[in-house]
């Protein structure tokens, strides 16, 4: 009996499940109607009784296996050295649909793609309907020449954004970092049919020299001083080698003369001009100055001492932005009385101030920002987002408009000032690490709330993901985390938002066993 991959993620979630699921908890979790659940229990059932198994079913209550804990366990292990037959989800078959047109260096014929996703003529033309729409959000649109293919078009800085943005928010960071890192990648069949759109983009990018990527951006932050946060590090590594595959298929960048000329005579410039100039030594690429400025700026605008505990102010690395200061100062002031909340805190404004100068430079140059803790923190802090907001309005003339992403991290360091403004010492154990790939205000903030809401905790130290390998973990009772999928032996690992949610003070509570505060 040879399930399809649809059929082997339904009966692996009845086989982990402790309770009965009924088809339509099964399909909110599978993106499926109960209808196509339905219709694939027969042949898990049929599977079940080829080992030995029962599928009970019981009307309003849902499916459930009877089966022991050892059962259990075997049936998952015959699962794994399973054939499974692939089938895509709509969704999955869409965003399969979307990459493989960002991946394509050339025109893709409509007899091609229906292939690769195992569809009909029509059905492949209604999803390049939806994929259509999802390339609007990023400038693009799709081109149909009749006998040769389609293809996507666009500024080409557009098309590398949404092909980064689609690596980095469907493969967890960790598992992008490993396979940067170390060359290693999950290569397990439960993989690639639990995860098909994963699976996919490991397979295009373990193509490229990432680990070749991964030493530059090293050498680039050794050279400059800098430290970037995980993700940071993560996204200059991507766009590196986003950089070359794109460029090596015939496909480069433009940029105005006036910014081109004013980012080459950046130290910046001179240290990533150097390490390119390797490449050409070792390969034969000569990468153009201008794809060299492009990632220049995103070297600039790029956040640094990542996870430095707020604390005293360090010697600073590059000269003071005036005019950032200038805006700093003024929202500092314009929300304090605003909100009525003390705000000075020097370090605060100190890092604040290198955000803001940055925020100029992204707005100069046309760069995107992400910030996916934007709607939390509108929720969280709802005073102090409003108070923000209103202060960046009165500037737009000065600064220009600000995205809400620009606007909720500025609103993060407020939130972070009121915090440590009203912030106790009190330490004591248990012990533990926190670790955050995005470095900056995040573990900042993150800090922050823990010691705001759990002073019965001793934070030993704020790390990056790469630093996590270096440090002695029998130091401490746990790690609590901003990153999924840490995976760590014999010692807790706790996954939170950086706003440090009520259900993540319980989850943390209940973890390493502090009493519960009423």
């Amino acid at each position: 009996m040879k399930l399809n991959s649809l059929q082997a993620t339904i009966l692996e979630n009845l086989i982990e499940a402790q309770t009965p699921l009924t088809a339509g908890t099964l399909g909110d979790l599978l993106g499926h109607s109960t209808g196509v659940i339905r219709y694939n229990i027969p042949a898990i059932r049929q599977w079940l009784d080829a080992h030995d198994s029962a599928l009970l079913s019981s009307p309003n209550v849902g499916f459930t296996i009877h089966s022991s804990d050892e059962q259990r366990q075997k049936l998952m292990y015959d699962l794994a050295f399973e054939d499974i037959e692939v089938v895509f989800s709509p969704s999955d078959r869409r965003n399969i649909l979307l990459l493989e047109l960002l991946f394509s260096l050339e025109c893709r014929t409509l007899t091609e793609l229906a292939k690769t996703l195992s569809v009909s003529r029509a059905t492949l033309m209604r999803d390049l309907e939806t994929v259509e729409q999802e390339l609007a959000g990023h400038n693009l649109s799709l081109q149909k020449k009749p006998r040769l293919g389609t293809k996507i078009t666009g500024q080409e800085t557009e098309l590398r954004q949404a092909l980064l943005a689609m690596i980095i928010h469907k493969v967890p960071g960790y598992v992008l970092m490993k396979l940067c890192r170390w060359g290693l990648r999950d290569v397990s069949p439960r993989n690639a049919y639990r995860y098909p759109v994963q699976t996919l983009i490991l397979d295009k990018i373990s193509q490229w020299d990432l680990a070749d990527a991964w030493r530059k951006v090293n050498r680039i932050e050794s050279e400059l001083s800098f430290s970037f946060g995980d993700k940071r590090h993560l996204f200059l590594v991507l766009y590196w080698a986003v950089m070359v595959y794109r460029y090596r298929g015939g496909f480069s960048i433009s940029f105005s003369n006036d910014l081109l000329e004013s980012i080459l005579t950046t130290s910046e410039y001179r240290v990533v001009e150097d390490i390119a100039q390797r490449l050409f030594i070792s390969e034969g690429v000569q990468i153009p100055e201008v794809e060299l400025a492009h990632f220049t700026a995103d070297i600039i605008s790029s956040p640094r001492e990542a996870y430095t505990e707020i604390g005293n102010i360090k010697a600073r690395l590059e000269p003071i932005d005036t005019q950032a200061a200038g805006l700093a100062n003024n929202l500092v002031n314009q929300i304090a009385h605003q909100t009525g909340y003390s705000l000075d805190n020097p370090v605060v404004l100190e890092r604040m101030t290198n955000h803001i100068s940055r925020t100029l430079f992204r707005l100069r140059y046309g760069l995107p920002i992400e910030n996916p803790f934007t709607g939390d923190v509108m929720h969280s802090y709802p005073e102090i987002w409003k108070a923000t907001r209103e202060a960046v309005h009165q500037m737009e003339p000065e600064i220009g408009v600000l995205s809400d992403e620009e606007i909720a991290y500025l609103t993060m360091y407020m939130a972070l000032a009121h915090q440590l403004g009203t912030l106790g010492s009190s330490k004591t154990i248990p012990r533990v690490i926190v670790v955050c790939p995005s470095g900056g205000i995040t573990i900042w903030m993150l800090v922050s709330r823990l010691r705001e809401e759990m002073p019965d905790l001793e934070i030993v130290d704020s790390i990056s993901l790469r630093e996590l390998a270096k440090v002695d973990l029998s130091l401490v009772d746990a790690i609590i985390t901003t990153a999924r999928n840490v995976q760590v032996k014999d010692i807790p690992v706790i996954f939170v938002s950086p706003l440090l949610t009520d259900t993540d003070v319980l989850a943390i509570r209940n973890r390493i066993n502090l009493p519960q505060v009423y």
